[in-house]
Protein backbone atom coordinates (compact mmCIF):
# COMPACT_ATOMS: atom_id res chain seq x y z
CA UNK A 1 0.00 0.00 0.00
CA UNK A 2 3.14 2.26 0.30
CA UNK A 3 5.16 3.57 -2.88
CA UNK A 4 7.64 4.27 -1.43
CA UNK A 5 8.41 0.38 -0.52
CA UNK A 6 8.09 -0.97 -3.66
CA UNK A 7 10.88 -0.21 -6.85
CA UNK A 8 11.85 -1.92 -10.20
CA UNK A 9 8.67 -3.51 -10.45
CA UNK A 10 9.14 -3.13 -14.17
CA UNK A 11 11.54 -5.72 -13.72
CA UNK A 12 9.33 -8.64 -12.45
CA UNK A 13 5.83 -7.50 -13.49
CA UNK A 14 5.83 -6.14 -17.14
CA UNK A 15 2.64 -6.90 -18.36
CA UNK A 16 1.23 -4.51 -15.59
CA UNK A 17 4.11 -2.31 -16.01
CA UNK A 18 3.19 -1.00 -19.44
CA UNK A 19 -0.59 -1.64 -19.15
CA UNK A 20 -0.50 0.94 -15.91
CA UNK A 21 1.90 3.00 -17.83
CA UNK A 22 -0.86 3.69 -20.85
CA UNK A 23 -3.50 3.92 -18.18
CA UNK A 24 -1.13 6.61 -16.51
CA UNK A 25 -1.08 8.05 -20.13
CA UNK A 26 -4.17 8.12 -20.68
CA UNK A 27 -5.54 9.43 -17.77
CA UNK A 28 -3.14 12.12 -17.77
CA UNK A 29 -4.47 13.53 -21.31
CA UNK A 30 -1.74 12.60 -23.73
CA UNK A 31 -2.97 12.07 -27.42
CA UNK A 32 -4.71 9.72 -28.86
CA UNK A 33 -5.73 7.99 -25.73
CA UNK A 34 -8.94 8.40 -24.49
CA UNK A 35 -8.27 10.85 -21.72
CA UNK A 36 -6.85 13.55 -23.72
CA UNK A 37 -10.03 13.84 -26.06
CA UNK A 38 -12.39 13.96 -22.82
CA UNK A 39 -10.05 16.17 -20.94
CA UNK A 40 -9.98 18.09 -24.15
CA UNK A 41 -13.62 18.88 -24.21
CA UNK A 42 -13.56 19.83 -20.60
CA UNK A 43 -11.16 22.18 -20.84
CA UNK A 44 -12.40 23.48 -24.48
CA UNK A 45 -16.21 23.67 -23.15
CA UNK A 46 -14.81 25.41 -19.86
CA UNK A 47 -12.77 28.20 -22.31
CA UNK A 48 -15.69 28.70 -25.26
CA UNK A 49 -18.36 28.91 -23.07
CA UNK A 50 -16.47 32.11 -21.41
CA UNK A 51 -15.81 30.25 -18.19
CA UNK A 52 -11.79 31.16 -17.73
CA UNK A 53 -11.14 30.82 -13.92
CA UNK A 54 -12.42 27.11 -14.31
CA UNK A 55 -10.31 26.54 -17.46
CA UNK A 56 -7.35 27.83 -16.05
CA UNK A 57 -8.38 25.12 -12.99
CA UNK A 58 -8.75 22.51 -15.41
CA UNK A 59 -5.39 23.03 -16.36
CA UNK A 60 -3.66 23.27 -13.37
CA UNK A 61 -5.58 19.61 -12.28
CA UNK A 62 -4.26 18.59 -15.55
CA UNK A 63 -0.70 19.14 -14.84
CA UNK A 64 -1.20 17.99 -11.19
CA UNK A 65 -2.81 14.45 -12.26
CA UNK A 66 0.17 14.01 -14.92
CA UNK A 67 2.70 14.53 -12.45
CA UNK A 68 1.35 12.36 -9.26
CA UNK A 69 0.65 9.79 -11.68
CA UNK A 70 3.44 9.31 -13.39
CA UNK A 71 5.25 9.86 -9.73
CA UNK A 72 3.57 6.48 -8.79
CA UNK A 73 4.89 5.07 -12.38
CA UNK A 74 8.88 6.30 -11.69
CA UNK A 75 8.48 5.14 -7.91
CA UNK A 76 7.31 1.99 -7.88
CA UNK A 77 7.79 0.42 -11.66
CA UNK A 78 10.83 2.18 -12.00
CA UNK A 79 13.08 3.82 -8.84
CA UNK A 80 15.21 1.85 -6.68
CA UNK A 81 13.65 -0.54 -4.02
CA UNK A 82 14.23 0.41 -0.72
CA UNK A 83 11.58 -1.81 0.90
CA UNK A 84 13.15 -5.22 -0.56
CA UNK A 85 9.72 -6.12 -1.23
CA UNK A 86 9.29 -9.12 -4.22
CA UNK A 87 6.91 -8.67 -6.27
CA UNK A 88 6.31 -11.12 -9.03
CA UNK A 89 3.48 -10.72 -12.19
CA UNK A 90 -0.19 -11.68 -12.00
CA UNK A 91 -1.86 -14.42 -13.07
CA UNK A 92 -3.78 -14.29 -16.30
CA UNK A 93 -7.14 -13.69 -14.72
CA UNK A 94 -5.59 -10.27 -13.61
CA UNK A 95 -3.04 -9.29 -16.65
CA UNK A 96 -6.04 -10.32 -19.26
CA UNK A 97 -8.10 -7.75 -18.29
CA UNK A 98 -5.33 -5.07 -18.02
CA UNK A 99 -4.27 -5.96 -21.71
CA UNK A 100 -8.28 -5.49 -22.43
CA UNK A 101 -8.66 -2.34 -20.81
CA UNK A 102 -5.26 -1.00 -22.05
CA UNK A 103 -6.85 -1.56 -25.17
CA UNK A 104 -9.96 0.33 -25.26
CA UNK A 105 -7.43 2.93 -23.45
CA UNK A 106 -5.46 3.66 -26.85
CA UNK A 107 -8.65 2.88 -29.20
CA UNK A 108 -12.14 4.00 -27.58
CA UNK A 109 -11.00 7.30 -27.18
CA UNK A 110 -10.81 8.29 -30.93
CA UNK A 111 -15.17 7.46 -31.01
CA UNK A 112 -14.65 10.99 -29.45
CA UNK A 113 -12.35 12.64 -31.63
CA UNK A 114 -12.81 15.26 -34.38
CA UNK A 115 -11.48 12.21 -36.39
CA UNK A 116 -14.96 10.58 -35.83
CA UNK A 117 -16.89 13.69 -36.24
CA UNK A 118 -16.87 13.91 -32.12
CA UNK A 119 -19.19 11.49 -32.54
CA UNK A 120 -19.79 10.38 -28.56
CA UNK A 121 -19.90 14.41 -27.94
CA UNK A 122 -23.06 14.41 -30.66
CA UNK A 123 -24.79 11.71 -28.97
CA UNK A 124 -24.02 13.12 -25.36
CA UNK A 125 -25.41 16.75 -26.28
CA UNK A 126 -29.16 17.74 -25.49
CA UNK A 127 -30.69 18.67 -28.46
CA UNK A 128 -30.72 22.12 -29.04
CA UNK A 129 -27.25 22.92 -28.09
CA UNK A 130 -24.37 23.87 -29.31
CA UNK A 131 -21.01 21.80 -29.51
CA UNK A 132 -18.19 23.70 -29.25
CA UNK A 133 -15.46 22.92 -31.85
CA UNK A 134 -12.43 21.53 -31.51
CA UNK A 135 -9.88 23.90 -31.19
CA UNK A 136 -6.32 23.22 -31.89
CA UNK A 137 -5.17 25.92 -29.50
CA UNK A 138 -6.50 23.88 -26.31
CA UNK A 139 -5.20 20.85 -27.45
CA UNK A 140 -1.82 22.28 -27.83
CA UNK A 141 -2.01 24.03 -24.35
CA UNK A 142 -3.22 20.29 -22.43
CA UNK A 143 -0.99 18.68 -24.26
CA UNK A 144 1.96 20.78 -22.76
CA UNK A 145 0.69 20.87 -19.57
CA UNK A 146 0.62 17.37 -19.44
CA UNK A 147 3.80 16.48 -20.82
CA UNK A 148 5.42 19.00 -18.23
CA UNK A 149 3.92 17.34 -15.30
CA UNK A 150 5.22 14.20 -16.60
CA UNK A 151 8.54 15.35 -17.03
CA UNK A 152 8.76 16.97 -13.63
CA UNK A 153 8.15 13.93 -12.25
CA UNK A 154 10.90 12.75 -14.13
CA UNK A 155 13.27 14.87 -12.99
CA UNK A 156 12.03 14.48 -9.24
CA UNK A 157 11.47 10.96 -9.08
CA UNK A 158 13.47 9.50 -11.99
CA UNK A 159 16.80 11.04 -12.43
CA UNK A 160 16.99 13.00 -9.10
CA UNK A 161 17.82 16.20 -10.61
CA UNK A 162 15.49 18.22 -8.23
CA UNK A 163 15.75 17.13 -4.60
CA UNK A 164 12.21 16.39 -3.12
CA UNK A 165 13.33 16.05 0.34
CA UNK A 166 14.89 19.51 0.45
CA UNK A 167 12.13 20.90 -0.88
CA UNK A 168 9.63 19.05 1.78
CA UNK A 169 12.16 20.67 4.16
CA UNK A 170 11.89 24.07 3.29
CA UNK A 171 8.22 23.77 3.25
CA UNK A 172 8.00 21.78 6.15
CA UNK A 173 4.77 23.65 7.27
CA UNK A 174 3.20 22.99 3.49
CA UNK A 175 3.76 19.66 3.59
CA UNK A 176 2.48 18.90 6.78
CA UNK A 177 -0.98 20.30 5.94
CA UNK A 178 -1.31 18.48 2.81
CA UNK A 179 0.30 15.17 4.18
CA UNK A 180 -1.99 15.56 6.66
CA UNK A 181 -5.09 16.47 4.34
CA UNK A 182 -5.95 19.55 5.94
CA UNK A 183 -6.27 17.80 9.02
CA UNK A 184 -9.72 17.09 8.15
CA UNK A 185 -9.38 13.31 9.52
CA UNK A 186 -8.09 14.41 12.76
CA UNK A 187 -10.88 17.00 13.32
CA UNK A 188 -12.97 14.53 12.23
CA UNK A 189 -11.42 12.19 14.70
CA UNK A 190 -11.78 14.72 17.87
CA UNK A 191 -15.07 16.05 16.94
CA UNK A 192 -16.40 12.30 16.91
CA UNK A 193 -14.99 11.22 19.62
CA UNK A 194 -16.66 14.50 21.35
CA UNK A 195 -19.79 13.87 19.80
CA UNK A 196 -19.90 9.94 20.50
CA UNK A 197 -18.30 10.24 24.29
CA UNK A 198 -20.84 12.87 24.56
CA UNK A 199 -23.42 11.51 23.23
CA UNK A 200 -22.93 8.26 25.15
CA UNK A 201 -22.40 10.37 28.36
CA UNK A 202 -25.87 11.68 27.76
CA UNK A 203 -27.63 8.71 26.85
CA UNK A 204 -26.42 6.69 29.80
CA UNK A 205 -27.65 9.66 31.99
CA UNK A 206 -31.07 9.62 29.82
CA UNK A 207 -30.66 5.33 30.72
CA UNK A 208 -30.06 5.61 34.31
CA UNK A 209 -31.92 8.68 35.11
CA UNK A 210 -35.23 8.88 33.33
CA UNK A 211 -35.97 5.21 31.84
CA UNK A 212 -34.39 3.07 34.81
CA UNK A 213 -35.72 6.34 37.18
CA UNK A 214 -39.49 5.66 35.93
CA UNK A 215 -39.66 1.86 36.17
CA UNK A 216 -37.68 1.88 39.60
CA UNK A 217 -40.20 4.87 40.75
CA UNK A 218 -42.88 2.74 39.10
CA UNK A 219 -42.08 -0.06 41.46
CA UNK A 220 -41.29 1.53 44.51
CA UNK A 221 -44.50 3.54 44.19
CA UNK A 222 -46.66 -0.03 43.67
CA UNK A 223 -43.99 -1.19 46.75
CA UNK A 224 -44.80 0.93 48.79
CA UNK A 225 -48.88 1.10 47.98
CA UNK A 226 -48.73 -2.45 48.78
CA UNK A 227 -47.05 -1.55 52.10
CA UNK A 228 -49.66 0.40 52.85
CA UNK A 229 -52.60 -1.36 51.95
CA UNK A 230 -51.76 -4.81 53.13
CA UNK A 231 -53.03 -3.53 56.60
CA UNK A 232 -56.80 -3.00 54.93
CA UNK A 233 -56.93 -6.66 54.26
CA UNK A 234 -57.27 -7.77 58.00
CA UNK A 235 -59.28 -11.27 57.60
CA UNK A 236 -61.59 -9.68 59.96
CA UNK A 237 -65.91 -9.73 58.56
CA UNK A 238 -66.31 -6.30 60.10
CA UNK A 239 -63.87 -4.54 58.45
CA UNK A 240 -65.02 -5.34 54.95
CA UNK A 241 -68.65 -5.11 56.15
CA UNK A 242 -67.51 -1.61 57.15
CA UNK A 243 -65.62 -0.73 53.59
CA UNK A 244 -69.05 -2.16 51.71
CA UNK A 245 -70.89 0.54 54.23
CA UNK A 246 -68.37 3.18 53.71
CA UNK A 247 -68.83 2.59 50.03
CA UNK A 248 -72.42 2.25 49.63
CA UNK A 249 -72.61 5.71 51.49
CA UNK A 250 -70.48 7.20 48.57
CA UNK A 251 -72.68 5.57 45.83
CA UNK A 252 -75.88 7.05 47.37
CA UNK A 253 -74.23 10.96 48.28
CA UNK A 254 -72.80 10.78 44.77
CA UNK A 255 -76.15 9.69 43.35
CA UNK A 256 -78.19 12.45 45.27
CA UNK A 257 -75.87 14.88 43.98
CA UNK A 258 -76.60 14.09 40.62
CA UNK A 259 -80.22 13.90 41.06
CA UNK A 260 -80.34 17.65 42.49
CA UNK A 261 -79.15 18.54 39.62
CA UNK A 262 -75.45 19.17 39.73
CA UNK A 263 -73.86 19.35 36.68
CA UNK A 264 -72.15 16.53 35.02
Amino acid sequence: QDIRRMGQLARTMPVTTWTFVIGALALSGIPPLSGFWSKDEILLGAWASGHTGLYVLGTAVAFLTAFYMFRLVFVAFFGPNHGGLHAHESPAVMTVPLLVLALLSVTVGLVGSPLAGNAFAHYVTAPGVAHHQASPAIMAVSTLVAAAGILLAWAFYQRRLLDAEGIRRRFAGLYALLTHKYYVDELYARAGAVLVDGGARVLEWVDLKVVNGAVNGVARFTGRSGERLRYTEDGQVQTYAFYVLVGAAVLAAAALYLALGAPV
